[in-house]
């Protein structure tokens, strides 16, 4: 599934829930020649208040995960064992953390075969 996103990958919301478990994958092109030059991964999140107050979602934090903390992979890749990062709602890098999220990254060249190895997440 490759494409060039114009748009920033989105999960979908779960609602009523602290601890939202969302078992998405999704395929993201990153154009580079070398690890060290590589822009890192940032994941924003928010929350949905749609109905409520206002319609708008509140920006709790962002993770930012340098691609050579990610798993590497030439040929057929699994997802990797998933890690917890900081989640931190400064851009600074001795901002507190506010949280974590627990995510999973494999980086493949791009004519790698990739596996999602669960029936159960939804591949976006």
């Amino acid at each position: 599934m490759e494409e060039d996103r114009k748009e920033p990958a989105r999960t979908r919301v779960v609602e009523d829930n602290l601890n939202p478990i969302f078992m998405q994958a999704f395929d993201v092109i990153i154009d580079y020649e070398r690890k060290e030059e590589a822009p890192p991964i940032i994941l924003e999140v928010y929350d949905s208040d749609e109905g409520m107050f206002s319609d708008s979602a509140d920006f709790l934090g962002r993770a930012v995960i340098k691609i050579e903390d990610s798993s590497h992979s030439e040929d057929v890749v699994p997802i990797p064992v998933p890690k917890w990062h900081d989640i931190k709602f400064g851009v600074e890098e001795s901002a507190p953390a506010c949280g974590q999220i627990l995510c999973s990254f494999v980086v493949v060249e791009a004519d790698a075969e990739f596996e999602h190895p669960a029936k159960n997440v939804d591949v976006a």
